[in-house]
């Protein structure tokens, strides 16, 4: 086991046990006894509370009388980590030295209190918990809840300029963050609304030289990413441009535009590649989900899903479509829609039959059209694009061969279809739901998204407070593809033109107004291009449908 680099001279090595601590004196009968750490005594009075939890690491706050402290332990949980621990230096050790690093170099951050590793338990890291701090998208979530709209305010200016500031110094310092996002920067706000800045979770950082224009672009790309969501654009630029000046870089006007340009390409490339692994996340067993199998039945679930609840349902699926509380919404030969009421929400319940005996076949192997409904509605949902949010899928199975497969997701209360909302609704408001629908599905489309079914009875619009929202609903059309066509979004795009002129009567300058708010500013140019070959995959739709004898809508 290798000895880590001391912080200060008045840090003692204890032996607990099998335990092996490096501690500070001031902290020691606080944190040990003679078995090592007292997580056992913590737990048995309810002081610890779990802030994380995975595989690689969980988290602990432990409300002690003095001053809180966090307790960061690094579990054992593969042979590598075991090796580690065994020859190499641990992870808590590491993060202990790097903390050091930090403050070594003037650069605010914990004030770690001791070091701990066991050898069969791993590694532990103590620090002191900094008093009334908050993480920055706690700060930005609280302004954007204050301040509808986000408007550039002389406090949000000023908390973006600090921001700058901040990583400015940090990277002036030569500390590069591999894992630098809001949640990682807490801010201690002082009573007179000074604000302190401090860098936390330091395993993840390294030394780079001061001058280097590569880990600029890096910690650009890491804070854009994760203040997208957080930040309109124009706040973002106003930051990058302040933290470029702060940070001593000279550009020229052409090598800073340059800069942008690959700076955005970057901040989208690693979006998608972070929602596309996010995207996945809903048919496996984490925090946010859970998997339930019940004779010959399976599930997925939210974890706000209560699952006793879902237990009784999936003990006959298909006696809660004949309860008296079912509300029947839809139906058709291959399932129909209902609506229950839950102990705590509205819920509706879409079941899918087989189609085909084929059907019952393949789906032994293939994904059911509920579980393809709920994987999309997550996708679409982690992309911040309005939904009924998913909550669970039930497929169910005998021999091997499906027979019907069940899609659950919150009912929309006070919503109604966009055909129907049409009627009533006055110019501004019409034009409204048009610009609206247009960045949807432009935002659609740049997570390589696809909606072939994209018409006014798929999607429902609902007053709020802030005005109209538009929802999209049915997502058994919906697909995902690495590599989208242009042809691929002009028929997503002729589709709802379809509805539009026939369900909606919609003028043809209403129809271009949604046409130019949807493309970018570089296509706007070729607008004239976009309309004739949508135009011409209308015609050959009409078409079909004619040869089809199906029914316009």
């Amino acid at each position: 086991m290798m000895t880590p680099h001391q912080p200060s001279e008045n840090w003692q090595e204890i032996q607990c046990g099998q335990e092996r601590w490096w501690v500070d004196p001031a902290w020691s009968e606080q944190l040990l006894n003679k078995q090592g750490l007292r997580l056992e005594e913590w737990s048995h009075e309810g002081k610890i509370e779990i802030i994380k939890q995975s595989l690689h690491r969980t988290v602990f706050r432990v409300g002690l009388t003095d001053k809180p402290v966090y307790v960061k332990h690094y579990p054992l949980h593969d042979l590598t980590t075991k090796f580690r621990n065994r020859f190499l230096q641990a992870k808590a050790q590491r993060e202990w030295q790097r903390t050091v690093q930090l403050q070594e170099r003037a650069v605010p951050t914990i004030k770690p209190v001791a070091v701990g590793q066991h050898p069969q338990l791993g590694s532990y890291f103590i620090s002191e918990e900094i008093p009334e701090a908050q993480t920055l998208d706690q700060l930005l979530q609280t302004m954007s809840l204050e301040q509808p709209g986000w408007h550039f305010t002389a406090t949000s200016k000023l908390i973006i300029a600090e921001m700058a500031h901040f990583l400015a110094e940090m990277l002036q310092h030569g500390i590069i963050h591999d894992d630098l996002h809001a949640g990682n920067i807490l801010i201690h706000t002082d009573a007179d609304g000074t604000r302190q800045w401090f860098l936390i979770d330091p395993y993840c950082i390294q030394a780079k030289p001061p001058s280097d224009r590569q880990a600029l672009l890096h910690t650009l790309t890491l804070m854009g990413q994760s203040l997208w969501p957080l930040v309109p654009m124009q706040h973002r630029l106003y930051g990058w441009v302040l933290f470029r000046r702060a940070s001593g870089f000279r550009f020229r006007r052409e090598e800073e535009r340059e800069l942008v340009q690959q700076l955005l390409k970057r901040i989208d490339c690693r979006l998608y590649a972070n929602w596309h692994q996010r995207s996945r996340r809903c048919t496996k067993a984490n925090r946010d989900f859970y998997e339930l199998r019940m004779r010959r039945l399976h599930a997925w679930a939210r974890r706000s899903v209560p699952a006793d609840w879902l237990a009784r349902y999936l003990y006959d699926p298909k006696q809660i479509f004949h309860s008296p509380g079912a509300q029947l919404l839809k139906q058709s030969r291959h399932g129909q829609v209902i609506k229950v009421h839950t102990d705590e929400m509205n819920i509706t319940i879409t079941q899918f039959r087989p189609r085909h005996w084929l059907d019952r076949w393949l789906g032994g192997w293939r994904t059911s059209p509920a579980r393809h409904c709920y994987q999309m509605a997550y996708r679409l949902e982690t992309a911040f694009i309005p939904i009924a949010k998913p909550l669970a899928v039930v497929e169910q199975k005998q021999h091997g061969k499906l027979q019907c497969s069940y899609y659950l997701h919150e009912y929309l209360e006070n919503s109604q279809r966009l055909d129907t909302f049409w009627l009533s609704a006055d110019a501004d408001t019409r034009k409204q739901a048009t610009l609206q629908l247009a960045s949807m599905i432009q935002q659609l489309h740049q997570y390589r998204l696809s909606h072939r079914d994209l018409k006014a009875t798929n999607i429902l619009v609902r007053e709020e407070p802030s005005g109209i929202k538009l929802y999209f609903i049915d997502f058994r059309g919906v697909s995902h593809s690495h590599w989208q066509s242009q042809r691929r979004r002009w028929k997503d795009l002729a589709r709802l033109a379809i509805t539009a002129r026939y369900s909606l009567q919609a003028s043809q300058t209403m129809m271009l107004r949604f046409l130019l708010t949807y493309l970018s500013a570089t296509e706007r140019e070729h607008w004239k291009k976009h309309w004739r070959a949508i135009q011409r995959l209308i015609g050959r739709k009409l078409e079909r449908n004619r040869v089809r004898k199906r029914e316009v809508v």
